[in-house]
């Protein structure tokens, strides 16, 4: 039986037979449908069965007909379309029979129920919906009957979420999961169906409304206006109240309150402040708004929102990139930037000088999406031709921006150009050589070999190309040459670049002044110094250098000069102090030297002051102005001195006319930025033999050699694209380009010698031989027998790994395995081949693995990880996994560590026991013998126990009678029997019991002997109590020995009796 969703039900029934008479087997359903189908099918020992009749019982038992609903679908599996019914219980009664006419034993019966009002699928929130406002929620499908098979999906903003296999079952019917409250409007659809095929389908929308309300400024929109007061409205993202507050944040019952704008209830969407101005002129305001939604839910931290006042028009700027279109694709992008948010408008028609009149709108403009920045692509035809594009914007307010023009260029025939952008000196490895081209088709190699120059340099945005050179260069000034090569022609660019990592020698400081005692000054507000430092490599760039007191107080601020000689003034100085100059000096390379140069000192002393500083009068010999120069201050322009130091700061002294002038160019003196007299620098370019910093101080046709001097450049006049007949017998090539640099001419060009030819035949008419059909194919001025690569023009006949195929026509140019291209696109330089045997990334597989052995992967050979599974690439390729795959990877050594943990944890366990327990467990001990565990008999004591003296009394000695003293061995000895005697155990009592200390006599007795009992010679003898307590008594009462010296042993006084004797040889 199969049934359908709520949406429409349908039943299967399925006939059995037994035996030889058809039996339908059937089990109550319940459909939502008011007009089911009934699929009826039948199992039968023949081929054929026929339905003879079929009766449909409604609920109030009164019978209809159906066979005429019945339809045969296909052999044996008929259908019935009920008519359309009301809710109640219903009851199929249906007869059949087989092609050889037998019927069924009795009528098929089949119950089914139809309730419209009751759902397949009940879909519910806890907390209950529609609004959920906590932070999480259980959301729960519950189906009438369980489910098969079943699909839950998770719908809100356009995005689906499957939540089927992550939810949780309840029982067979119902499942939950739990989820995080973000705020929007959800809909949950179940689908599936039941065991007997009965599709299913539910659907149920909500609310979660978790947090608290969220402002956005609605008017005046992007935050600009133009007049004021204005309207200022805001949104919030469900209905609420507002307040606000202008220019601070303050509690929300401080703040006013906002007006509802097509309020409900009392709360709105819209809320607005009427009204509004006090801002500024070109100004800003904040406006701090808070808001309280229907839930009691206030906003964390007011919102704020700002608002500026602009009257004028917004400013943009418009560029087209690149400015030249030069190769296909032909097109380029017309950027506008805006200082406001604007819509722009474009236009090729100078007229059409408005919004309205303008043809071409930007991206956004009708949609009134303001940006400060706006793109549209342009195209072109291959014809050469420059455009003319005009743009205006307008800000939100409505202020038009002025009409910017802008233009581009088409030209396929792009003559190449490149620019050295390397720095004159460097201060750490590896040199870079920098250079920048207006083609991004261009190529460039360098080498510093003019003759074979087949480096290649790395590019990074088309035009931009760098070399790194280390090979361990020394500190000095070299000299590279750098060719570029395009489709339309080539640039040979010399580049001195140097290296200096040492920093300039420490300044030497001279603030000496004119006066008799050169460390006095009477000036209270100049002072003045001369430095100079020494750096062999790169030279001194410039200075820096501040004055301190005598307190080494800094009282000015560091500044910097390229001047040797500087007079500061506007100071204010203390008659009895001493200030100083600290001086630093830094090198072209960019190294400041690692310590100041320090001035002996100036101490300021005003009763030195000269009288005729002040007189209005040139006194001879004591100043060289009037007032000024020596021992006075320095001297304004125009005044007369003697030499520079006379002359204030930024003036020289005219060796001529002894004036002090301004240092200018032409003024036959090197001046400040000058590179030498009245050239170089800030003044005209010098000529050769001049000295000079850089290249760009040489005239044209020079360049600056590695003498510091401006010289001849064959390289550039070279490759200038002009006719230099001094040098060269066509543009670039013959003559000394040809014989120095090896820059020969092709067919057809003109020639003075057969050295100026590639053909190296000048004709009598001065032309080279060759050209069109001449045998140089690609027509690069290589003939091509001599082309390594025929086809492809190469004037430079790069070949870097010498295999005979030119570097434009080899696809592995260092022929290390690995394809330029591959290596380019990572990053590898392909013109060496040692990178193929590196490994970038650390991972165990070289670059020629990663891209050449396992090529087929894709591994990136800069990321040990390509896949970012957790498991390098080699180990997955050792594993057999695939590298790329994050899915693929090998079995987790989890357990393994575990491992590792558990037992490290043991050893640190162990250790923390021997430490702390080692004395306990490991002290010496005496050795023992184990004390039997058999209870004994102590002879019986009378009176009370009392300890024997640890000395025996001495007696009284007799009338002449000399006693000796006892030795510590005699003491020893008898105190050893005595304790023997207490510890020795007998079985049977002594025949005697001694006397009392009172009934003794005064003289010395010997002690009787304990009569013991004889065991018989059937009984064991009666053991005596073990020695390991005697032995502990004994520890415990005699003291340890002292190490004392051996001295011979001293006779006791009275020999022990014989039991003594007796029991100590028994022991």
């Amino acid at each position: 039986m199969e049934a359908k969703s709520r949406f429409g039900s349908r039943f299967v029934l399925v006939l059995l037979l037994v035996a030889l008479s058809p039996t339908l087997v059937m089990s109550d359903m319940i459909t939502t449908d008011n007009q089911p189908r009934i699929f009826i099918d039948f199992t039968s020992e023949t081929d054929k069965v026929t339905i003879t009749e079929a009766r449909l019982v409604y609920p109030d038992y009164h019978e209809i007909d159906v066979i005429d609903r019945i339809t045969e679908q296909y052999r044996n599996y008929f259908v019935l379309q009920c008519p359309i019914l009301e809710n109640g219980d219903y009851e199929l009664k249906v007869m059949a029979e087989d092609d050889i006419g037998n019927l069924m034993l009795d009528y098929a019966s089949f119950d089914f129920t139809v309730d419209t009002t009751q759902a397949d699928v009940y879909i519910y929130t806890v907390p209950e919906g529609p609004v959920i406002i906590n932070d999480t929620y259980e959301l729960y499908v519950h189906f009438i009957q369980a489910p098969v098979n079943k699909t839950v999906l998770l719908r809100a903003g356009g995005e689906e979420l499957e939540l089927g296999d992550s939810m949780e079952q309840v029982d067979d019917k119902t499942f939950k999961i739990e989820l995080v409250s973000i705020d929007g409007t959800y809909t949950v659809l179940a689908t599936g169906y039941y065991t007997n095929r009965a599709p299913l389908s539910g659907q149920y929308s909500y609310t979660v409304n978790a947090n608290p309300p969220i402002v956005t400024l609605k008017s005046p929109p992007f935050g600009i206006v133009n007049t004021q007061p204005f309207d200022v409205i805001v949104e919030t993202d469900e209905l609420a109240r507002c307040r606000y507050k202008k220019n601070v944040a303050v509690p929300y019952r401080s703040m006013d309150a906002m007006e509802l704008v097509n309020a409900t209830d009392g709360w709105a969407i819209l809320h607005k402040i009427s009204h509004f101005s006090g801002i500024p002129e070109h100004g800003n305001i904040s406006i701090f708004v808070a808001c309280n939604d229907s839930y009691g839910r206030l906003m964390i931290e007011p919102a704020e929102i700002v608002i500026g006042y602009d009257t004028t028009p917004p400013n943009i700027n418009v560029n087209i990139e690149p400015p030249i279109v030069y190769h296909s694709p032909l097109e380029a992008t017309l950027v506008v930037t805006s200082d406001d948010p604007t819509i722009c408008m474009y236009s090729t028609t100078p007229e059409n000088n408005t919004l309205d009149a303008m043809e071409h709108a930007f991206p956004g403009y009708d949609d009134q999406n303001y940006s400060t920045y706006h793109f549209q692509t342009l195209s072109f035809s291959p014809e050469a031709s420059t455009y003319v594009y005009f743009v205006l914007c307008k800000n939100p307010v409505d202020e038009l921006s002025p009409v910017v023009r802008a233009t581009v260029t088409v030209d396929l025939n792009l003559t190449l150009t490149a620019t050295s952008e390397t720095p004159r000196w460097m201060n750490s490895s590896p040199i870079t050589l920098k250079v920048v081209t207006n083609r991004d088709d261009a190529d460039c190699f360098w080498s510093e070999d003019r003759t074979r120059i087949n480096r290649g340099m790395a590019k990074v945005g088309g035009v931009h190309h760098f070399a790194y050179i280390d090979g361990g260069k020394e500190d000095g000034d070299y000299r590279f040459y750098v060719q570029c090569i395009s489709p339309a022609n080539d640039v040979l660019l010399t580049i001195n670049a140097g290296k200096d990592t040492t920093p300039p020698s420490r300044p030497v400081v001279d603030d000496s002044t004119q006066l008799s005692n050169p460390e006095k000054t009477w000036k209270t507000d100049e002072l003045s110094a001369r430095w100079s430092a020494e750096d062999n490599e790169s030279g001194i760039a410039k200075y820096k250098y501040a004055i301190y007191d005598y307190n080494d107080e800094r009282i000015t601020d560091w500044k910097t000069t390229t001047r040797t000689y500087v007079t500061v003034k506007d100071l204010e100085l203390r008659d009895g102090r001493t200030y100083y100059f600290k001086v630093y000096a830094q090198n072209n390379a960019g190294l400041w030297s690692e310590t100041p140069g320090r001035s002996n000192g100036v101490s300021v002393d005003t009763s030195l002051k000269p009288h005729h500083c002040e007189n209005g009068v040139a006194d001879i010999g004591l100043e060289t102005g009037v007032d000024c120069g020596l021992e006075c201050p320095p001297c304004e322009a125009g005044e007369r001195c003697i030499n520079d130091s006379d002359c204030d700061s930024g003036l020289r002294c005219d060796s001529a006319s002894r004036v002090c002038v301004e240092s200018t160019c032409g003024d036959g003196v090197r001046g400040p930025g000058e590179s030498d007299v009245d050239c170089g620098g800030v003044c005209p370019k010098c000529g050769p033999g001049k000295r000079c910093n850089s290249d760009t101080d040489c005239m044209p046709g020079l360049s600056c050699g590695l003498s510091g001097k401006c010289e001849l450049s064959l390289t550039e006049t070279c490759s200038n694209g002009q006719l230099d007949p001094t040098f060269e017998s066509d543009v670039d090539c013959g003559k000394r380009c040809a014989v120095n640099l090896g820059k020969r001419c092709a067919g057809g060009k003109r020639c003075v010698t057969d050295n100026d030819c590639v053909s190296r035949e000048c004709t009598e008419n001065n032309k080279c031989a060759g050209g069109a059909g001449s045998g140089d194919a690609d027509g690069d001025g290589i003939a091509d027998t001599e082309d390594n690569c025929p086809t492809v023009p190469n004037r430079n006949q790069a070949d870097f790994d010498k295999d005979d195929a030119g570097d434009v026509c080899d696809d592995d140019d260092d022929n290390d395995g690995i394809l330029d291209a591959d290596e380019l696109s990572n990053g590898l330089n392909p013109k060496d081949p040692r990178d193929a045997h590196e490994d970038n990334d650390g991972d165990g597989l070289t670059n020629y693995e990663e891209l050449v052995v396992y090529g087929d992967y894709n591994i990136d050979p800069n990321n040990p990880d390509t896949d970012g599974d957790g498991y390098s690439d080699r180990v997955e390729i050792e594993k057999q996994t695939n590298p790329v795959d994050a899915s693929s990877k090998p079995g987790s050594g989890f357990l393994n560590i575990l491992l590792i943990l558990f037992i490290i944890i043991v050893l640190i366990a162990l250790g923390y026991v021997m430490y702390t327990y080692y004395p306990t467990l490991f002290k010496k001990k005496p050795k023992t013998r184990p004390v039997p565990l058999t209870p004994v008999s102590m002879p019986p004591r009378k009176g009370p126990i009392v300890p024997p003296p640890r000395f025996k009394p001495i007696p009284k000695p007799k009338p002449g009678q000399v006693l000796k003293r006892e030795s510590r061995e005699d003491e020893i000895k008898r105190t050893k029997e005595r304790l023997i005697r207490e510890f020795e155990l007998v079985d049977t009592k002594p025949v005697t019991k001694p006397k009392s200390e009172e009934e003794k006599p005064s003289g010395e007795q010997k002690p009787q002997k304990p009569v013991e009992k004889r065991a018989k010679p059937s009984q064991k003898p009666t053991k005596k109590k073990d020695d390991t307590e005697l032995y502990l008594a004994l520890s415990d009462i005699m003291p340890p020995k002292k190490p004392t010296p051996k001295k011979p042993r001293s006779k006791p006084t009275k020999k022990a009796s014989k039991a003594t004797k007796t029991r100590t040889k028994k022991k």
